[in-house]
């Protein structure tokens, strides 16, 4: 159930149920806990998190608690790529992933459906070149007839993901291909872009000037003079086909680039009105990724003069505008810095800033949300706080009613999350609203409208893995406790939960759930696995007949594998079954404990004396008790994790009442002890005058106690159990004082009374 890192490991503690997922986790950053169905399973052991220094006596007022970064998290100077790789399931894959979907749209001649596909891609991320790229050609007209077009289409592609060789031979077939206008345009670019120089890019500005791709030219050309690794930045060229640009084509989406660039320039003269003139404009860029640097350029100068709540303000507009998880934590890693050390004056001055602007607002919502670790006291503060400025304001988009949502989730206001999770949908944070509608709805007892608020969830398209993932763990926790059992068994399957696969069939379903499983079996090895588990749940209940018709649909082989083809049993166990180290007994087919088992259960029910009775009984208790090797047990299920994972099903934390009571009743079902001390109460109850009751009553004392110490589970009831131990073997000194039994029996009373684990 939010076992850390997808399966069973590190130190078996149980993830936090209660929070809304985040899109990063960053090593230390906050206390999060990871959960499994997250994208970037980021997050660190508990034992490793720091946190953090507050703000001593200096400004408690509604600043945030912060903690330090670990040098262990992401290390400076990384790109996204080096960070993260190219997985499908972090953003850059997923992004990587809708570009090759828009380009498939392209190819099928779905030219519309296309552009918006190319639109709605992340303009932070690499891969946008070719992205914009295909866009504004798709813009101009082109189509599967215009000449040159399809040759253009492969070899662009084969330039941008192909290899060496691929984009060699691209390269050259561009250079001889004759194309309409508007594709030629973009041929023209393209080979300036290979072997980029000023020369060529200013070329193709001054052959197309009515393409986009002069823009892209230029903007590249006055790259070349500013961005040389080699010399100083030549700002003279430079700045002069800045300035070009942004004369000949005032609405380029290049525009805002060049006023960054300018500023910069501007701040080489010391000229600050004039370098704060054009940030501002950066900063107000319909793109993002632009804003995001010019509001981090007007904090710089804000910090330089002194200016400590401004340079704060614009940190966090800037975080909130950034698209990639590297920069936007090292804003965030900025601010902290800066807020940490502000006197209570500035604090106040901050909140002020803060609640008398709604994109600031939000900015500062989503960073607390995100970056910062916050205690209840601290969420219920800042909820005062956001909801005394939103009375006010009144005017803020669907992203931060999602994000509303969210922290009065967290407070715990239920009903105030589901409405504003419900004025969400729609807008950019839908998938988290849904998420978070649902989640509120399942605390608020409304576990049906929970589950189909999750089953819209998991259908929708484009939803991000993170949040997709969580989606169907939350789902399959709601169907296995208030819905259909069989469908959290193919979520979890889904979702590769192997010990929340094992609890449900070896505990939560019935038997006959179990067996409309079998038919849904996706491989051979799973059937296997489920019958096998049948079989053995069969055989706890005594109900040999079921059993024995369970085991007779497998193999021989396989039953002596308890149900594994023999590769996987290898890897389990480390060796065959009829290897020369194992003993006979170790080797017994499932089919003839079952059958054993069932002869002296009969034998038992069709006795005429209790004597006769008794020593069938005693029977079972001493099959039970000798065969000990995991006799009910089902390794193709749990793979040697039962004993780390049961704590966890039978804490009040994850199950509770009727379903912990299955935990417990089935942990006790599943061990050979437990079924002995079982028949040994039986044998008690039944036959109390037997010659075999001392026996039974030793026997019970040796399984109690045994029990007690047998694994993490069951060392949970050590003192009750080794009391329950102690009881048995008074019992026998008591009421049999005579029998061989009764000295070893008063030793281990008292050994058992102090719950020592002697080794006898």
């Amino acid at each position: 159930m939010h076992f850390r890192h997808g399966d069973w490991g590190d130190d078996g503690r149980a993830m936090d149920f209660g929070r809304v997922p985040q899109e990063y986790n960053v090593p230390d950053w906050n206390n999060e806990a990871v959960r499994v169905g997250t994208a970037t399973e980021l997050g660190s052991p508990e034992d490793r998190l720091t946190y953090g220094y507050g703000l001593a006596d200096v400004a408690q007022i509604h600043m945030p608690t912060v903690e330090t970064f670990s040098e262990i998290g992401v290390p400076e100077g990384l790109d996204w790529y080096e960070v993260y790789g190219d997985d499908v399931n972090d953003p850059l894959g997923q992004h990587r992933l809708k570009v090759h979907a828009a380009r498939n749209l392209e190819v099928r001649g779905k030219y519309q459906e296309a552009v918006k596909a190319y639109r709605m891609l992340n303009p932070a991320l690499s891969l946008q070149s070719f992205a914009n790229d295909r866009q504004e050609l798709l813009e101009e007209g082109v189509n599967a007839k215009t000449k040159g077009y399809s040759q253009y289409l492969r070899d662009r592609y084969l330039i941008e993901f192909g290899i060496d060789e691929q984009q060699k031979a691209a390269i050259d077939d561009l250079k001889k291909m004759k194309a309409d206008s508007r594709v030629q345009a973009h041929i023209d670019y393209a080979l300036a872009d290979a072997g980029p120089t000023e020369t060529a890019y200013l070329k193709v500005a001054n052959d197309h000037p009515h393409s986009h791709r002069a823009e892209a030219a230029l903007i590249m050309a006055a790259r070349h003079n500013l961005e040389d690794s080699t010399e100083k930045p030549k700002w003279d060229p430079g700045t002069k086909l800045l300035r070009w640009l942004t004369t000949k084509y005032p609405k380029s989406r290049f525009r805002a680039a060049a006023e960054g660039w300018l500023g910069g320039y501007a701040l080489t003269k010391n000229d600050i009105l004039t370098a704060v003139t054009h940030y501002i404009f950066q900063a107000h860029s319909p793109q993002a990724y632009e804003a995001a640097k010019g509001e981090y350029e007007l904090s710089q100068i804000a910090l330089v003069g002194g200016r400590t709540t401004n340079a704060i303000a614009h940190l966090l507009l800037s975080r909130h505008f950034q698209h990639d998880m590297y920069t936007r934590v090292t804003v965030s890693r900025r601010a902290d810095n800066l807020i940490n050390g502000l006197k209570a004056d500035e604090a106040k001055r901050l909140n002020r800033q803060v609640a008398c602007d709604p994109l600031l607002l939000q900015a500062y919502l989503e960073y607390r949300l995100s970056d910062t670790k916050m205690d209840p006291k601290d969420e219920r503060r800042l909820l005062t706080f956001i909801t005394d400025s939103v009375d006010r304001l009144n005017r803020f988009d669907k992203t931060f009613y999602a994000q509303l949502a969210e922290l009065t989730y967290r407070v715990g206001r239920y009903q105030a999350s589901i409405r504003f999770a419900r004025r969400a949908k729609g807008g950019e944070s839908d998938a988290k609203a849904r998420f978070i509608e649902g989640g509120s709805l399942d605390r608020l007892g409304r576990h049906q409208e929970a589950i189909r608020a999750f089953e819209t969830l998991v259908k929708m398209p484009n939803v991000p893995a993170y949040l997709g993932s969580t989606a169907e763990e939350e789902l399959a926790f709601l169907h296995e406790k208030h819905g259909d059992p069989l469908r959290a068994y193919a979520l979890y399957r889904e979702l590769g939960y192997a010990n929340d696969i094992a609890f449900l069939v070896d505990s939560e379903l019935s038997c006959s759930q179990v067996a409309r499983l079998i038919p849904r079996a996706t491989s051979h090895k799973e059937r296997s696995i489920l019958k096998y588990s049948l079989a053995m749940r069969y055989f706890r209940q005594e109900r040999y007949e079921d059993a024995k018709r369970a085991l007779l649909s497998l193999p021989k082989e396989l039953r002596l594998y308890r149900g594994l083809p023999g590769a996987t049993y290898r890897d389990v166990y480390g060796q065959r079954w009829d290897d020369d180290q194992k003993t006979p007994l170790e080797v017994i087919d499932p089919m003839v404990d079952v059958t054993t088992m069932e002869k002296f259960r009969k034998q038992a029910e069709r006795a005429r004396t209790r004597e006769s009775r008794a020593k069938a009984l005693y029977g079972l208790v001493q099959y039970s008790h000798k065969r000990r090797n995991l006799m009910y047990y089902s390794p193709g299920l749990w793979k040697g994790g039962r004993s780390s994972a049961y704590p966890v099903f039978w804490s009040p934390a994850i199950n509770k009442g009727r379903f912990q009571q299955i935990a417990i009743k089935s942990a006790f079902d599943q061990e050979c002890d437990a079924q002995t001390l079982k028949f040994c109460k039986e044998l008690i109850r039944r036959c109390p005058h037997s010659s075999y009751m001392p026996k039974a009553l030793y026997t019970a004392g040796i399984c109690a106690e045994s029990l007690s110490r047998f694994n993490g589970f069951w060392q949970d009831n050590e003192s009750r159990l080794c009391k329950v131990g102690a009881r048995y073997m008074r019992q026998v000194v008591r009421e049999y004082p005579h029998d061989p039994l009764a000295k070893p029996a008063a030793k281990y009373a008292d050994v058992f009374a102090d719950e020592e684990t002697p080794n006898y």
